[in-house]
């Protein structure tokens, strides 16, 4: 079985759901601020290119204002006369105009510097031939690239440039060299006036400091990871790039190379990144804190109103469920909720409660109570009978009700209306259904408030009367007066819907509560014992169960099982009666079944178990094992010449012959002994052909047609109607004994025989007379005519081994005699 999902918590989910309606506020509010954050590093970067692009300016505007002051020491007559004194003082007065450079003077065409203010104090014989500024001055004409070298007093940095200056012949005369100190890249920085927390610096092409600003926080010793960083941030194109500073501070710096050096120098400009963008990311931060801010008090104010309105109304749902499920169906949610959904659920658990209680309601009525009469059925008769045996034990009931006093003041009378069934036949079932309720509501009537009363069947009502005598006497004397007076009110005729009246026969039968019985299908059963044999007896009765009916049912149900297992287990016998003819010859014999051993171990007589065998419809499989036994043995007589022309006679059971496969059985039979089937006589009695004599007809038509004959067996008992005679194809009359045994002394019984030998020889049928057994009845039937008679003068019904060894002997000799019966 797969497991469920643990159930999650209402709070829960409503976190998550305003999680999620906070996320795309949380995502929009990011994406605001990664594009205001790239708005303001996209200006920082084009401040920090502007004020690149300004230093570049400034350091061109030095370089212009230096080509000026080399043209005007060109043109001056102290270059001219090259008198150091003259060439100096000019060289210290044009320097104080430049701000930007620190020495100012000449060297001549060999080398020698002659004239200056910075690189000529401290050796005036200093060559400088071998400078790399000299000897770009010397290859072309303009200022050289700046080359940078150390300061001979202090050992700064200097950037150099040198001017070759001419005569008009062509000839050199001199070169004119300026020297700007690396701290001048400092001022140029003030100048610019950076802001607060920016930062510059000058890096040589070994990667030294040549200048930094602002000048209180340039580092002792440069970071050679910060300036291999920068050298490849260069390196790799990148103008503008964020970096850590010497500092440890995150910059914005903007990377360029001076294009006037003769080796290129390093020029970096930094803005600081958090003074830019902390405005930004602050906003940000704000912006986030308030969208938690408002989630929290969201939930908090979702957990009070789901609290309100949901917690507290799933704790009365869940109590009004769990009443449910413990078969509480009044349990109700009282209290409605504000809100609709919450509402609509209400209704449903509510509607459903309401749907179980009125289903229960109708599950009991349809289980307690008839749905034609409105009565208690029988479930609630046997409860009740139950509990009023509980009562009268001493046994408490399970469920208050009626009490039932000291032993023997109870009864349970039973109805039934005799031959129902004939009157839905006759009248319908409506009609069925229109008496029950009547009889329903005259019982009704004569119930008292402690009385239970109720439908036990199709036909059948009970009443359980707690209280009805002192003693065993006085109430089996008015329970019987009670069910006279219930017969009597039941027996007046009911009105149908068309005016016509309708008149039933109503049995009873009554059981104490203080006999045997000690559960309600006891005490139920002996009632019906009461009421079958009030039926039986011919109805209209109420009737008292006492012991001898019980014995006697008891040795029914013994008898009933005994035949069962003697079918099983092959404990019938089959005897032979014979038949003779005119001449007093064997002609044939009837089968008859026998019961040697019965359950006490003593025969049982067939008039005590063949109509047993009727009723339980055991009579059908024992009468299919005659038919096969006396085909087998017609079979075995029928291969001998000197009894092949023996008959067979089979009684054949109104419910066996109206099987509808009896035929089938029959010529099933014939073919499996191969048997002729002119010796085998069917015999029906009159109760086999009532009711459908077109069906019964051709039903032997049938049977005919394989070749074996029919007799109408007891001939002159019940109804016989000799329309029979002419509509059914019978072979044989066979005359009842009780006719033959009267027909000597009662003149009605010799007058209605003589009829039957006359009517039979006018139709053709052959004639057995049954139950000879004197030498004069035999005479009597010879003189009138009989062609065949059957009974103890001839011989008694006996195994087929005597019987045979009696009679076809005999037989065979051609000279009969009969052993007379004693």
């Amino acid at each position: 079985m797969t497991a469920l999902p643990r159930p999650r918590s209402l709070h829960w989910l409503l976190w998550q759901a305003i999680a999620l309606a906070c996320l795309p506020i949380l995502l929009l509010t990011f994406l605001d601020f990664r594009e205001r954050r790239a708005e303001a590093l996209n200006a920082l970067d084009n401040e920090v290119a502007s004020m690149l692009m300004a230093a570049r300016l400034g350091q061109e505007a030095s370089l212009r204002s230096l080509q000026q002051t080399f043209e005007i020491m060109a043109r001056s007559d102290n270059l001219r006369s090259l008198d150091p004194q003259d060439c100096s003082g000019l060289a210290q007065r044009l320097l104080r105009s430049m701000p930007d450079f620190a020495d100012l003077g000449a060297a001549r065409p060999d080398g020698q510097l002659w004239c200056g203010t910075e690189l000529s104090h401290a050796n005036r014989s200093t060559d400088a031939s071998a400078q790399t500024w000299f000897r770009d001055a010397l290859d072309g004409p303009g200022i050289t690239a700046g080359a940078l070298i150390a300061a001979p007093s202090s050992q700064t940095p200097l950037l150099v440039f040198g001017y070759p200056v001419y005569d008009r012949k062509g000839q050199l005369r001199a070169v004119l060299y300026a020297a700007m100190g690396a701290e001048r890249f400092s001022q140029l920085m003030v100048r610019l006036e950076l802001p607060a927390g920016w930062n510059a610096f000058l890096l040589g092409p070994d990667g030294r400091m040549l200048s930094y600003w602002p000048e209180e926080s340039r580092p002792a010793r440069p970071n050679i990871r910060t300036v291999t960083a920068f050298q490849q941030a260069f390196s790799q194109g990148h103008a503008t790039l964020e970096l850590p500073g010497f500092d440890g501070h995150r910059r914005m710096y903007g990377i360029a190379q001076t294009g006037s050096n003769k080796a290129p120098l390093l020029v970096a400009v930094g803005a600081p990144l958090t003074r830019t963008i902390e405005q930004i990311e602050q906003g940000f931060i704000l912006r986030v804190l308030l969208l938690l801010t408002l989630a929290v008090l969201s939930m908090l104010a979702a957990r009070y109103w789901v609290y309100r309105l949901v917690d507290a109304w799933a704790r009365r749902a869940t109590h009004t469920l769990q009443e449910l499920a413990r078969e509480q169906l009044q349990a109700r949610i009282e209290q409605p909720s504000p809100v609709r959904e919450l509402a609509m659920v209400e209704q449903g658990v509510n509607h459903m409660a309401d749907e179980l209680q009125r289903h229960r309601d109708e599950l009991l009525r349809l289980a307690y109570f008839d749905e034609l009469t409105g009565l208690h059925n029988r479930a609630w008769m046997y409860q009740h009978m139950q509990q009023a045996l509980q009562q009268q034990a001493g046994t408490p009931s399970p469920a208050p009700q009626p009490t039932s006093p000291s032993p023997c003041h109870a009864a349970l009378l039973l109805f039934d209306v005799d031959r129902f069934k004939q009157v839905n036949d006759t009248w319908g079932h409506a009609a069925g259904d229109t008496l029950l309720c009547h009889l329903a509501q005259r019982l009704q009537g004569l119930a008292t408030a402690q009385a239970g009363l109720a439908r036990m069947g199709s036909n059948t009502f009970a009443l359980l009367v707690p209280q009805l005598g002192s003693d065993r006497a006085s109430t089996e004397a008015a329970a019987l007066r009670l069910a006279t007076q219930a017969l009597e009110q039941l027996a007046q005729p009911v009105t149908l819907a068309d005016k016509q009246r309708l008149y039933a026969s109503i049995s009873s039968g009554i059981a104490l509560l203080c006999g045997s019985a000690r559960t309600a299908a006891q005490l139920l059963k002996q009632a019906e014992i009461a009421l079958y044999r009030a039926e039986a007896n011919g109805g209209r009765m109420a009737l008292l169960f006492d012991a001898a009916m019980q014995a006697e049912v008891d040795e029914r149900a013994t008898l009933e099982m005994g035949l069962r297992q003697a079918l099983e287990q092959q404990g019938l016998l089959l005897h032979y009666q014979a038949q003779v003819d005119a001449r007093g010859q064997v002609r044939g014999a009837e089968v008859l079944l026998r019961w040697p051993q019965g359950p006490q171990g003593r025969p049982v007589s067939p008039a005590q178990f063949i109509p047993l065998a009727e009723d339980t419809g055991l009579i059908v499989p024992i009468g299919l094992w005659v038919l096969d036994q006396a085909c087998a043995q017609l079979a075995r007589w029928q291969t001998q010449p000197s009894t092949a022309a023996l008959t067979l006679s089979v009684n054949v059971s109104a419910r066996q012959f109206h099987q509808s496969d009896f035929a089938d059985q029959v010529a099933a039979a014939l073919k499996r002994h191969q048997v002729q089937p002119g010796g085998l006589v069917l015999e029906l009695t009159e109760s086999a052909i009532l009711g459908g004599v077109q069906s019964t007809a051709s039903r032997m038509q049938a049977l005919r047609a394989l070749g074996l004959r029919f007799a109408l067996d007891d001939f002159g008992t019940g109804y016989s109607s000799l329309s029979y005679l002419q509509q059914l194809p019978f072979d044989e009359l066979k005359i009842d004994q009780s006719f033959i045994r009267a027909m000597l002394q009662d003149p009605a019984s010799s007058a209605i025989v003589r009829a039957i030998l006359m009517l039979s020889r006018a139709l053709g049928l052959a004639v057995v007379a049954e139950g000879v057994e004197t030498a004069s009845e035999y005479d009597f039937l010879l003189r009138h005519d009989c062609q065949g008679c059957q009974g103890y003068w001839f011989g008694r019904p006996m195994a087929l081994t005597d019987w045979e060894r009696q009679h076809l002997g005999i037989a065979s000799a051609g000279h009969p005699t009969f052993k007379q019966h004693d």
